[in-house]
């Protein structure tokens, strides 16, 4: 291969007999389609695979490195063909936003976690290329979201896996096509299996975490009185502690405020037993909070441990009461970008001693 290898997607490739689209080095792109009539590519790079749904959200529907699977636990055993958020809620990587994210409050109106989880694409495109003597495979879309009177945006995803390796790259660049500002969120939802017996490590301080409060405000308490009321601190680092399988019939949801290091980076995992680990890296420039959302019921198994955002996830209105909505002037483009996925014991454990590093400097 002497140069990059460009071959555009269109829904009626995909048939129920999963095909190969494209092979190269270490590479391999298959296509399928499920019995809910949503496509998705197979890309198997000799670590392990992933499958990605290419004209619904660019959700990461699964992967599996390592041997074992790191998507989460959930009543869905596919993908399921709707706009609905919790009607098709089983996938490892979900974009929120952008226009709104999280749960709508009272004064909300939008959908739960915006319109960017299941978006329709209009196009999509893989690309194979030799980087660094490995070959890549490249998955990139683009959806038009627009709103009367509302909002009008491009959300751009690119989606990269290299030849060996379990990492996966992901990116997402926001484009207002609007005349006027737009108020911009974003919300990286990864969303891990949890390892029993495991423990999480960040670069987070104990002070710099807050947990959502289960109890319901009063009635006739303020907008002020509730925002005030939503999030408390915890009373332990209990947090960092796996939790049992079977033992949270309700979601749990932190909202937490990592550190960086001199690069700009920083870092989360979740500690496997076997000495393995999965993790989360981006630049807190970009996404300078990040969400601990977990189960345990039995129904959903999911430890979404630390997922990169730019605001707490509950809704529009409450993200501008807190000054955390992005202004994106006319025309203008934003990105974000960021990696997760599984380490070996080696790397992980040297990736442990990154992040102990930047959460308590020398």
């Amino acid at each position: 291969m002497t140069g990059p290898v460009e071959i555009p997607l269109s829904p009626d490739q995909f048939g129920p007999v999963e095909r190969t689209f494209a092979k190269a080095g270490g590479i391999v792109v298959n296509g399928f389609r499920y019995r809910s009539g949503v496509a998705a590519l197979r890309i198997l790079n000799g670590a392990g695979e992933v499958i990605v749904l290419p004209f619904q959200g660019q959700q990461v529907w699964d992967a599996t490195f390592l041997g074992r699977r790191l998507t989460m636990g959930s009543a869905f055993d596919e993908p399921q063909d709707t706009a609905d958020f919790l009607s098709n809620y089983g996938g490892l990587l979900l974009h929120c936003g952008a226009a709104a994210m999280g749960n709508p409050g009272l004064e909300d109106s939008h959908p739960l976690h915006g319109e960017l989880p299941n978006a329709r694409y209009d196009n999509a495109l893989i690309q194979l290329e030799s980087l660094d003597g490995a070959m890549a495979a490249t998955l990139t879309g683009t959806t038009r979201q627009t709103r009367a009177f509302g909002h009008s945006y491009d959300a751009t995803a690119s989606l990269r896996i290299r030849q060996g390796s379990t990492r996966i790259s992901v990116r997402m660049g926001i484009q207002n096509r609007q005349q006027r500002p737009m108020n911009l969120l974003y919300l990286a939802h990864v969303n891990f299996r949890p390892a029993d017996g495991g423990r999480f490590i960040d670069t987070v301080q104990d002070g710099d975490i807050l947990i959502r409060n289960t109890r319901k405000p009063a009635l006739n308490a303020s907008t002020a009185e509730r925002d005030a009321a939503a999030w408390t601190a915890p009373q332990s680092s209990a947090l960092r502690d796996v939790p049992p399988s079977g033992s949270m019939s309700v979601e749990s949801v932190a909202v937490l405020r990592p550190v960086s290091g001199s690069n700009g980076q920083t870092h989360a995992a979740q500690m496997h037993p076997d000495g393995t680990a999965d993790f989360v890296t981006w630049r807190t420039e970009e996404l300078p909070l990040a969400v601990r959302w977990i189960i345990r019921s039995g129904d959903e198994d999911a430890a979404g441990f630390m997922m990169p955002s730019t605001a707490y996830p509950d809704g529009l209105g409450a993200a501008g009461r807190r000054g955390q909505l992005v202004c994106l002037p006319p025309g203008q483009t934003m990105e974000f970008a960021y990696e997760f996925g599984a380490v070996d014991a080696a790397a992980a454990t040297a990736l442990a001693a990154e992040i102990t590093a930047i959460r308590r400097p020398i």
